[in-house]
């Protein structure tokens, strides 16, 4: 019988470290991502002739820092959008503020995506902007 509950006890263990092990490789993966964006622009432009390849990174770093400005307002904007909505007395104008505030800065993100998308197609001849396109955008039209 003693035998039995310490093979138990070591199986648990073992299949306990295994499972913790697999959700801290999986998290710290997850950290190290990029937004889809990201990634599909930097696989886009391994194919590229190295001088426009050279373009593309440059601008996808700056755009990178801008993000990372943007990020930082966003967790500020909504810190300050939860204080307003539990605070002791709610008050509505100053709550519609703060999420105007939060949806200006979404609003500046996408606006980011745009520009980069139309900075990197001006360096692009036509059949490479259509393979972007297919990267960036998959629906039927361009999935032929």
């Amino acid at each position: 019988m003693r035998k039995k509950i310490k093979i138990i006890l070591t199986v648990s263990i073992l299949l306990n470290v295994l499972l913790a092990g697999i959700i801290a490789s999986h998290t710290i993966k997850r950290a190290g991502h990029h937004t889809r964006h990201d990634i599909m622009i930097e696989e886009f432009s391994e194919h590229l002739p190295s001088e426009k390849k050279v373009i593309i990174q440059t601008h996808i770093q700056d755009v990178e820092n801008n993000k990372r400005e943007l990020f930082k307002a966003i967790r500020q904007a909504r810190k300050d959008l939860v204080e307003v909505l539990v605070a002791n007395q709610f008050d509505p104008t100053l709550y519609q503020e703060q999420a105007d505030k939060l949806h200006k800065i979404h609003g500046k993100m996408g606006q980011e995506m745009i520009n980069s998308i139309k900075l990197i197609a001006e360096n692009l001849d036509v059949k490479e902007r259509k393979k972007l396109a297919k990267k960036l955008f998959k629906f039927k039209p361009f999935n032929k």
